[in-house]
């Protein structure tokens, strides 16, 4: 299998690098391509332009580069985490927590910091065989500002590790 990024010749085909050509499905702006032999697989994208192309561009590479056409969620749910890291987030919590400030709350300062141990722990293990992850900040949010912070870092964390970043930002 070959993963092309389009190539316009019309709205409704597309030549890919070794000159053949595909007809789309229907009329689109943009398309990604996955040749098998003679046959394609036509994947629609619609209206992307400029840094999002380029984006695509690199989900495709990193896809190739690891031969692995998945992203892994980090959705970050207490009753997923082990026990041992929770405790252990609930013991350093103590020690940085103020119970008058809502954002030092020792409840969510220790949620917190064990989601980001697992999230670490799950980063660490994939980040060479993956090429994206897609955290679900709604999913951080739950812990408040501590959990803001988490989504933070772990975002950050994860570009270190060259992973690509898909925001899971969604409402309603």
């Amino acid at each position: 299998d070959r993963v092309y990024p389009y190539v316009y010749k019309d709205k409704s085909s597309a030549r890919v690098q070794d000159g053949r050509t595909f007809a789309f499905p229907v009329t689109c702006s943009s398309a990604v391509i996955r040749v098998t032999g003679d046959d394609a697989t036509v994947f629609i994208v619609f209206i992307f332009t400029g840094w999002r192309l380029l984006m695509i561009q690199k989900l495709i590479d990193a896809i190739g580069k690891t031969n692995a056409p998945v992203v892994v969620g980090l959705d970050p749910n207490l009753s997923f985490v082990p026990r041992f890291l929770q405790e252990k987030a609930r013991e350093e919590a103590g020690s940085i927590s103020d119970p008058s400030d809502p954002a030092r709350d020792p409840n969510l300062v220790a949620a917190a910091e064990a989601v980001w141990e697992f999230n670490k722990g799950i980063v660490d293990a994939i980040y060479d065989i993956v090429p994206a992850v897609k955290p679900q900040i709604a999913m951080y949010e739950q812990f408040g500002l501590p959990g803001l912070a988490v989504y933070d870092r772990t975002v950050r964390y994860c570009r270190e590790k060259g992973l690509i970043i898909i925001g899971d930002v969604k409402r309603g």
